[in-house]
This record gives C-alpha cells, structure tokens and sequence, in this order.
C-alpha cells in the first residue's frame, strides 16, 4: 500500500473519497503545495527514520509527504541526521531541500537571488531551520 497520496485541492469527488476513507488521513503538506494540493498519509504512525528513508528512496509522491511531515513534525532530528550524516543525502535531494524545502521554513523571507550569501545574525543562531540551512549550503559550496 502507498505512504502518500496528493489529490488535487479542486477535486472535491476525490476528496471527498479520501476523507471518508478510514485507511487515510488528511496530513502535512509543503507550504508551496497547499493551495494545489492536499495531502493524505495512511493512517499509521510512520518513524522518523521510516519518513526519511521514503523522503531518500520514494517516489515523488513519497518524497513530497514525506518531507512535509519532517518539516512538520521533525525538523530537529533531520538537523541532527543531516548535521552528523548529510553523506547520505544526494545532492539533487540536498539541493531540493535547500531550494524547495527549507526557505518557506526561515524565520526571514530571502530572496533567491540572495539565498546563496545571505549570512544569519546571532538572533537566529538557534533557529532549527537556520541550522539546517547553514549545513547543507556549507556542504554544496565545498562539492563546487
């Protein structure tokens, strides 16, 4: 059985399927998807660990809700596993984090023409996200 499905937020008949399906629940979704989209997770309770080897692993759908329930719901333990093992991360994922993932999550809006040198002050020093940020930018700069 599938982890994730994204219905499209018009289709109200499939929608409606769904939400009255007791195998799925409606979950998390990435900001910059949540006007097209919604999301629905079988309805299990998925580790960490099982979210990050479908966000490494999966298919697109698979690595959309899961990554947006990391970010909603473990955003410490992905700087924790990235901060000590960010080798396992490609660098199409790592790219898709530092591009897609992380901005809609820092406590600033940045543009992306400024992203790449925009440097954090001290007062964002231990905002999670700012953390995972600084990671893996690091990371891709010394790949270049």
């Amino acid at each position: 059985m599938k982890e994730f499905i994204l219905i499209n937020a018009h289709d109200e008949k499939k929608l409606k399927l769904y939400q009255a399906n007791s195998d799925w629940r409606q979950s998390a979704i990435l900001p910059s998807f949540s006007e097209g989209y919604v999301c629905f997770s079988a309805k299990k309770d998925l580790t960490f660990e099982e979210l990050l080897d479908l966000f490494l692993r999966g298919n697109t759908v698979e690595e959309i809700g899961a990554i947006s329930l990391i970010a909603e719901e473990f955003p410490r333990h992905l700087y924790e596993r990235i901060h000590d093992h960010i080798d396992l991360f490609s660098p199409k994922k790592l790219h898709f984090l530092i591009n897609d993932v992380i901005p809609q999550y820092l406590p600033l809006i940045l543009p992306e023409k400024e992203r790449s040198v925009y440097e954090f002050g001290k007062e964002f020093s231990d905002d999670v996200w700012v953390k995972i940020w600084n990671e893996i930018r690091g990371y891709l700069q010394k790949l270049k």
